[in-house]
């Protein structure tokens, strides 16, 4: 039997007018090469917003892997369902998967933290 290990199609935040809201009333806190808007939702939710100042389409997904990634391993850290924006900037064009591994891992942490 195939088991898949990737977070279900309904933990993606795809909704343009959801995303609009979580930007502009979410509250936001930075990492070392991204940006995470978050809010309290009734489940958990995620999208990472990879603009084109990063490169062409192929490091773009790249990084939108790498990130989506970190958040699968990591999203278990919550006792509360968010809303996560995650938005690289070109500093993590250069981040390996470890780098940015930790830096959510941390990020999370704190979130939950002062929840």
């Amino acid at each position: 039997m195939l088991v898949r290990n990737k977070l279900p199609r309904k933990k993606s935040l795809k909704s343009k007018v959801a995303i609009d809201t979580l930007l502009k009333n979410g509250q936001k806190i930075s990492g070392d090469c991204f940006l995470l808007f978050y809010a309290v939702a009734k489940e958990f939710q995620y999208t990472v917003l990879v603009g084109r100042k990063l490169g062409n389409a192929v490091e773009r997904n790249r990084i939108k892997r790498l990130f989506k990634e970190a958040v699968r391993i990591n999203y278990q850290v919550f006792n509360v369902d968010y809303q996560i924006a995650i938005l690289p900037n070109v500093g993590c064009k250069r981040a390996s998967f470890e780098q940015i591994n930790a830096e959510i891992s941390k990020l999370f942490k704190k979130i939950n933290d002062m929840a």
